[in-house]
């Protein structure tokens, strides 16, 4: 699968989210006997407000209704419950291009390729370990720099509730959730096993090695099963509907190449060649060039742009060795890396990772 990842998390400031999957939660609650319209009131949210389609919440929001919603309801699976009413349909443009994909292996990469659509709390990426693929997420929002996270409670209320949401589309695509699925949570998240009732049969489990980070595991003999409602007209239409969505999100007001460095900033290494990039977006890759060309742009440039500003950040602020940043940034010979940071920078790789030395005559 493509690693269309967020590398670098955004400010948690700047982060939309999406309201219609927080309507959901609205049902919940009321089932459960608590008032969600008081609940409403409260935080000055109107329900009207959550229904509009395209509407959106800040984290600050976020934050204060789900904080709201846990402690008026203590029910260690009220986050599942809400899982449990998200369908492909929920997703709307990105749920018809996974409900109509060819097979099972196509619609979990296309959730892969367009999840920040979804939600800005956790990114996607897959991974494989033996005959198991793994749908792995990580959270964008931790603490770096000006950059705040969401408090641990808030992140476990979505993980969970993503997680029974991904295993009910399971469900729905596939008419049953494959044997051999296996959940793992970071340890202090487990509950009791009672609680996962819902999740059966997969077995849920802890990871060890996990901080906020939670995966799902399934077959990968599944990834071939063709899904009831595939088409290929109807996916190809829905994902091009997702491609002009992705990038509407990055400030499309400052050009082609402005989306371009903030696509590049939120794109895991290796970093996409012209050719990848401009599939990513449905063009060709002459298209993509003459784009950027009346823009005064070339890719070459903005990607020469983004190595040196992971060069820069890897040396100085995590003091990587020069060879291991120079191999993870594709230079086969990490003599070449550095002559083109000593170019741009005016000082060899090694001498920017140790900091500058004060002068005698330095106040």
């Amino acid at each position: 699968f493509p690693p269309y990842l967020c590398h670098f998390p955004p400010r948690l400031a700047d982060l939309r989210f999406p309201t219609h999957y927080y309507h959901l939660l609205l049902p919940v609650l009321n089932r459960s006997g608590r008032d969600s319209a008081e609940l409403l009131q409260r935080l000055a949210l109107t329900r009207s407000a959550l229904e509009e389609p395209g509407c959106s919440l800040q984290a600050t929001q976020v934050q204060a209704l789900v904080d709201a919603v846990l402690a008026s309801d203590p029910d260690p699976t009220l986050a599942l419950r809400l899982g449990r009413q998200i369908k492909p349909s929920s997703h709307q443009m990105l749920g018809l291009a996974m409900l109509s994909a060819a097979t099972l292996g196509q619609s979990l990469q296309l959730a892969e390729r367009y999840w920040s659509l979804l939600t800005p709390v956790f990114g996607l990426r897959s991974r494989t370990r033996g005959r198991s693929l793994g749908l792995c997420w990580f959270p964008r929002t931790e603490s770096s720099g000006d950059r705040i996270a969401l408090s641990d409670a808030v992140l476990r209320f979505h993980a969970e509730a993503l997680l029974a949401g991904m295993y009910e589309e399971l469900r729905f695509l596939l008419g049953e959730v494959p044997t051999g699925c296996r959940i793992e949570l970071p340890k202090r998240w487990l509950r009791a096993r009672a609680d996962y009732r819902w999740l059966r049969p997969a077995a849920v489990v802890a990871d060890p090695d996990a901080q906020r980070s939670f995966s799902l595991w399934l077959p990968q003999r599944c990834l071939s099963q063709t899904l009831l409602l595939a088409d290929a007209a109807a996916c190809r239409d829905a994902e091009q509907h997702c491609a002009r969505l992705l990038a509407g999100q990055h400030h499309p007001e400052g050009g082609m190449a402005e989306w371009i460095r903030q696509w590049l900033q939120q794109a895991e290494l290796p970093l996409p060649s012209l050719p990848q990039l401009a599939a990513a977006l449905h063009l060709s890759a002459r298209t993509l060039q003459r784009r950027l060309a009346e823009e005064g742009q070339c890719y070459r440039q903005l990607l020469d742009d983004e190595r040196h500003r992971r060069a820069c950040h890897a040396l100085r602020e995590r003091g990587d060795p020069v060879t291991s940043v120079a191999l993870a940034l594709g230079y086969s010979d990490p003599a070449n890396f550095s002559r083109a940071f000593s170019r741009r920078a005016g000082v060899r790789p090694s001498a920017f990772r140790r900091p500058p030395v004060p002068t005698a005559d330095a106040d």
